[in-house]
């Protein structure tokens, strides 16, 4: 075999490579991120779907990152992306590197409006009467799962199906406890079982049933605002971490710190990567809960993070010492610990 020969069967053999290392894919994009747990332990990550199309769809975490693109809590979107197979630079590293190409497609996601707290406006299209204690919603589109409070009775379930205008509940659970006030309890729950349709109209959450027929109406639970009055002024102040569920802070890591603004009735801060800001839910001389976090979207390998978030999404409680202050979950473990930032 000749020189000549020889170098003809190298190239044809790198461009079969080169086709084969590298090849363009379509991605659906999650409204919103997941928990991955990696080698190096927990972090966020995208929840992607291949494909072109968006029905029955399964998600699946990503936990690599794609050049270029860039997330937005709320809206789908639909991608294409450079798969290339590339060396990695350690071990851990991934065998392929993902570049955005263009975003081919951009739309508000409905179903990620579903995810707070709704409560129970009508029934059966008659106005609920509001000296009964109303019934509550709360979905978890990620868990695929939903609970409440039927007006007397805690309950939760299971969410069998799920798209852009179909919804369908599991059997629901619920407590058994003899309730003495009058409440609607037992024909929400029936209604909840019938629901198989649902709209977004005006900020309110509509179930439809197999016939179309309006059966329940929610609104969202509006955000309880307290009086500063009954409450410890000292959280007040700015809040510098030392611990994250009872571990002290890795060293040269980045320091998450807290900002308490009872005036505004909101939280903001720093998580060791990404500025965030949220809600007060309830306050007051023992107890403190924080809602509707958002936050930048910075891509950091922070290991604080992520844990630091979690926290204080489970925080029920607190106590002030001196200048330190302790949050507490609600089996009383203690979750974040912080010293008087000035």
């Amino acid at each position: 075999m000749t020189i000549k020969q020889l170098l003809g069967i190298s190239l044809f053999l790198y461009l079969i490579t080169g086709c084969i290392t590298s090849h363009k894919t379509t991605y659906w994009i999650n409204s919103v991120k997941t928990t991955c747990h990696t080698a190096t332990g927990e972090k966020e990550c995208l929840m992607v779907k291949k494909g072109a199309d968006l029905d029955n769809t399964t998600w699946q975490s990503f936990m690599d990152t794609i050049a270029g693109f860039e997330f937005e809590v709320g809206y789908l979107k639909k991608i294409q992306v450079k798969e290339k197979r590339i060396q990695p630079e350690s071990p851990l590293g991934s065998l392929v590197k993902y570049t955005l190409i263009k975003e081919v497609e951009k739309q508000f996601d409905y179903m990620h409006y579903l995810d707070k707290e709704w409560v129970l406006t009508k029934m059966n299209a008659q106005v609920v009467d509001l000296m009964m204690a109303l019934p509550s919603l709360e979905i978890n589109t990620i868990k695929m799962q939903v609970n409440g409070n039927g007006g007397c009775n805690i309950y939760g379930g299971s969410l069998d199906s799920l798209t852009e205008n179909i919804i369908k509940f599991g059997p629901l659970m619920s407590t058994r406890k003899a309730c003495l006030n009058d409440n609607i309890e037992s024909v929400y729950l029936k209604l909840m079982q019938e629901v198989s349709r649902y709209q977004i109209k005006n900020d309110c959450l509509l179930f439809f049933n197999e016939k179309g027929d309006e059966i329940l109406s929610f609104t969202p639970k509006p955000i309880e605002k307290v009086a500063i009055n009954n409450t410890n002024k000292r959280l007040h102040d700015i809040w510098i971490t030392t611990s994250i569920n009872g571990g002290g802070i890795k060293r040269l890591s980045a320091v998450p710190y807290l900002e308490i603004n009872l005036t505004n009735q909101q939280v903001y801060g720093f998580n060791g990567c990404n500025e965030f800001q949220g809600n007060i839910k309830a306050v007051d001389v023992l107890n403190i809960q924080f809602v509707d976090f958002s936050s930048t979207i910075k891509a950091c390998e922070e290991p604080n993070s992520v844990a630091f978030m979690e926290a204080l999404s489970k925080v029920n409680s607190y106590r002030l010492k001196g200048v330190q202050l302790t949050f507490f979950d609600m089996n009383d473990n203690v979750v974040l610990s912080f010293i008087k930032g000035d």
